[in-house]
């Protein structure tokens, strides 16, 4: 007997996608413009190691929410009774260690996985050991695996060299959906604003980003950075000591209205260390804004050279400069290259890219298992 109160369809394929954390990331966008086309078919649940953002918007969207730990973490018992009352068809999961943890009980459970990578841990920038412990344990999972989605072909092109068979590969980008907030990038101003939406993390690489602006000639460019988090405090000591000044850099913090801040710069720029595809960019392509971004697996997929934008090597704000310095000075090229950028969302990016084929492989799934069994019905709980 489980420990819900029985609410759910006993009928409806019942879908349990499992994350690490309720934080805004973008795994966690990921899960929140899935989420409305999920819950027109199926009879969702959402586990997570605590309360947060993603919890609070999801239950707003109408979805089940299960916490299973009173930290920030998942932890294997108490996911493992949390899916075992929820009793689903199929097991989403998402980041590194909820899919470790949830493949492991699934395994128990007889119930098949989905696993979409959200960038593979062991290629980021943590300890050699982290990276090596992280690349085995990959290794050893494949078999637990029913399939894997990969957001873009240098990923699916690594999962083959873990040993994921082509066959249970599938590519599906990431999408959102469309909003009124399209930039005018050739719009004529000085200075030109830069709009650089990332979380102050040690992912994200604002140090560099400080010092492009920096090179370039005074009174050129504006930059304003959007969000925050526990590099902020350092950013703005870097952007003090070099005196620039509040007008020069603006950090606006955690937005409601991103879209429509996107949209009135004229340049997006968006510097990582590591990536797995960020949203941030197609952000900026459905506003249709030239971007600068730095050349890593993931996010290239995006932005190609010349066209949509510019990529750069890692840490180097010298070419960063030359290249907004260009941009910055050439309207029409802004013009033409936010114009390939809407085209990139408008035919790779939209919201049914991404939920279209994800829902058919689900029912592909459903379709081979065993007839789904009726059961009772149950509302959300914390366990």
């Amino acid at each position: 007997m489980s420990s819900f109160d029985r609410t759910l369809s006993p009928n409806r394929p019942r879908i349990a996608l499992v994350i690490t954390r309720s934080e805004i990331g973008g795994a966690q966008t990921h899960i929140l413009a899935l989420l409305p086309a999920l819950l027109v078919r199926y009879d969702v649940c959402l586990f997570t190691g605590h309360a947060g953002p993603l919890t609070e918007n999801a239950q707003a969207l109408g979805t089940s929410v299960v916490t299973v730990s009173e930290t920030e973490d998942l932890r294997a018992f108490g996911l493992a009774q949390a899916l075992r009352a929820f009793r689903p068809d199929l097991i989403h999961v998402h980041s590194f260690k909820a899919a470790m943890l949830g493949r492991w009980v699934a395994q128990f459970m007889k119930v098949p996985v989905v696993y979409t990578v959200h960038g593979w841990a062991h290629t980021s920038t943590a300890s050699r050991a982290f990276r090596n412990m992280a690349a085995h344990i990959e290794r050893r999972f494949v078999p637990l695996t029913h399939a894997l989605i990969t957001l873009t072909a240098s990923d699916q092109n690594h999962a083959v060299r873990l040993g994921y068979a082509e066959a249970c590969i599938k590519r599906i980008p990431n999408g959102i959906e469309d909003t009124e907030h399209h930039a005018v990038a050739y719009r004529t101003k000085s200075p030109v604003d830069i709009v650089m939406p990332a979380r102050f993390c040690r992912q994200k690489d604002h140090k560099t980003a400080i010092k492009t602006l920096n090179a370039l000639p005074k009174g050129m460019a504006r930059l304003t950075f959007l969000g925050d988090g526990p590099t902020q405090n350092a950013i703005q000591a870097q952007a003090k000591s070099l005196g620039l000044s509040p007008d020069v850099v603006r950090f606006l913090g955690k937005r409601d209205d991103v879209a429509a801040q996107i949209a009135k710069a004229q340049i997006f720029l968006h510097l990582s260390h590591y990536e797995g595809q960020p949203y941030a960019i197609i952000e900026a392509l459905r506003a249709g804004l030239p971007c600068l971004i730095t050349d890593l697996p993931g996010a290239d997929a995006l932005i190609e050279s010349g066209k949509e934008g510019w990529r750069v090597p890692p840490e180097d704000p010298e070419t960063a400069r030359k290249i907004l310095g260009r941009l910055a000075s050439d309207p029409a090229r802004r013009f033409e290259m936010g114009q390939n950028a809407r085209l990139k969302y408008e035919t790779a990016h939209r919201l049914h890219h991404m939920t279209t084929p994800t829902l058919a492989l689900y029912d592909q799934i459903l379709a081979e298992q065993r007839p789904l069994q009726p059961r009772p019905r149950m509302r959300t709980a914390q366990l």
